[in-house]
């Protein structure tokens, strides 16, 4: 039997639902347990304040007798542009903001000697064409390659584009 003794499932908006001693859960509390944690957009136009049984999840030590949360220290989210990450259990952390990092880049700098000792030069030509010949007793060739590194010294904004929100939890 239904609501009234209307048969059936009913359907009822939520401004028509008041909250009376018998009937004190909401439809949020039925879905979300104690310790969820969800993204509430806090500062957007037309959302009302944090209910009553919610917390923002900013590190305090939860002083509420009515929680079973009580003396509990709650998740800091807020503010470090955390990412969350699944698992079977929680509360563990991990990651770093910034990591040092070397790069190596090819090398871009060249230096070339070329020595020629007891030399004689010699130029020939038949026709259109011209042969220039260097002899030597002697001949030297050197390179030398630099290569080029750069370290992390200074951080670097690296994070995809992202849209703030506070990270809230149930306590009750």
């Amino acid at each position: 039997m239904g609501i009234d003794g209307i048969p059936g499932p009913q359907v009822f908006r939520q401004r028509d639902v008041r909250r009376t001693a018998t009937a004190s859960v909401t439809v949020a509390q039925q879905l979300s347990p104690i310790g969820s944690i969800v993204a509430w957009a806090k500062t957007l136009a037309g959302v009302p304040a944090l209910p009553a049984g919610w917390v923002q999840c900013d590190g305090q030590v939860l002083s509420d007798a009515d929680s079973l949360l009580d003396g509990t220290t709650i998740p800091d989210l807020n503010g470090n542009n955390q990412f969350m990450r699944g698992n079977s259990t929680s509360g563990a952390t991990g990651g770093s903001e910034t990591m040092a990092h070397t790069h190596t880049i090819p090398g871009l700098l060249f230096e070339d000697d070329l020595q020629v000792d007891n030399s004689s030069l010699v130029t020939t030509a038949s026709g259109d064409d011209a042969d220039v010949v260097i002899t030597s007793s002697g001949v030297g060739v050197g390179t030398d390659i630099a290569r080029l590194t750069t370290s992390g010294a200074s951080n670097a904004e690296n994070r995809p584009p992202f849209y703030n929100v506070v990270w809230i939890m149930r306590i009750k």
